[in-house]
């Protein structure tokens, strides 16, 4: 079985003609959703409208790898597979590459999503990649401004309280007759009317939380990491740890780095010496890899990384 990758439609469609005559499976890299990454580009598409192909040279970004094959009534299925080592041969001779992402990229230019790691001392030591589909998603202040709303209703402790009608102590007797006064007609001292009485449709003990998406959230999360790489706020350093846990130290370290405000993430598991130094230092947050969320990413303007840290998004992000 030969794969190979297609970038035009008289390809595809002299290969498709080739595959019903074998009835042997056809592997193509074709393109669905190209167009909404790079709407300047032309579509043609198939007479028997069964994939997308894009006429011109060869794309940055692709979406996906589209398997297709014969099915026992002899038309085309289309679903999604994952990258076969002939089609990967067939790129690397063509100078390209697939990320982690599945998304086509010079091979030359993966060595650009390196960054350099640095310890407290501010001193080089080492690299490590960081993985596009954490790290390199576009902007989207919807789902960052969608994530934060949810996060700050659901911490919102609902103890509003304001007394109804029968929550006001007082006599239930009728103020006066119902007729023959000349003044409106009352029933109760307790009424919102009087002075000390309830209110009315008032705030009542109750949770203000709401559902959210998952997939939302975590590409909130996947976003608000994104930015802080694009913005050229984000650093990647070797551990978070102190050898003794004293404040001025610490802060010393900090200010020679230039980090006013920032928020630290570090593994599963934080250094307990770092953490008690760092506690009392205003504008300096630190958390578990497990306690990254996107509101506390975005209030402090750096965000500093461990490898640890790294390695444990990308795992449960992807």
């Amino acid at each position: 079985m030969t794969s190979r990758v297609i970038m035009d439609s008289d390809e595809l469609r002299a290969l498709k003609k080739q595959a019903a005559e074998s009835n042997e499976p056809v592997y193509v890299l074709g393109i669905r959703e190209y167009w909404r990454i790079q709407r300047a580009q032309t579509f043609t598409q198939d007479p028997d409208k069964t994939a997308r192909c894009w006429t011109g040279a060869v794309p940055e970004l692709v979406d996906t790898l589209l398997v297709e094959g014969r099915n026992q009534r002899g038309s085309f299925k289309r679903m999604k597979g994952g990258v076969l080592p002939e089609v990967n041969a067939e790129l690397a001779a063509r100078g390209l590459a697939f990320d982690r992402d599945k998304r086509l990229v010079d091979a030359e230019r993966r060595s650009l999503h390196r960054v350099v790691v640095r310890n407290l001392d501010n001193e080089e030591v080492g690299e490590i990649e960081l993985d596009d589909a954490v790290f390199g998603l576009p902007l989207r202040r919807d789902i960052l401004a969608r994530v934060v709303n949810w996060q700050l209703a659901k911490r919102r402790a609902g103890t509003h309280k304001a007394k109804g009608i029968s929550d006001i102590q007082g006599t239930t007797r009728k103020p006066y007759k119902q007729k023959g006064t000349g003044r409106a007609r009352q029933g109760s001292l307790r009424s919102p009317q009087f002075r000390g009485g309830a209110v009315i449709f008032g705030p009542v003990v109750r949770s203000h939380a709401f559902a959210l998406q998952k997939k939302v959230r975590r590409l909130g999360l996947k976003t608000a990491l994104s930015a802080k790489r694009s913005e050229g706020k984000l650093v990647v350093i070797d551990a978070a740890r102190a050898d003794e846990a004293k404040t001025k130290a610490l802060r010393l370290r900090l200010e020679a780095l230039g980090w006013g405000s920032v928020l630290i993430i570090d593994g599963p598991a934080v250094d307990q010496n770092f953490a008690r130094a760092a506690r009392n230092l205003p504008r300096v947050d630190l958390l578990p890899q497990q306690g990254a969320n996107v509101y506390d990413i975005l209030r402090r303007d750096t965000l500093v990384l461990t490898r640890e840290a790294v390695q444990q998004l990308e795992a449960r992000l992807k």
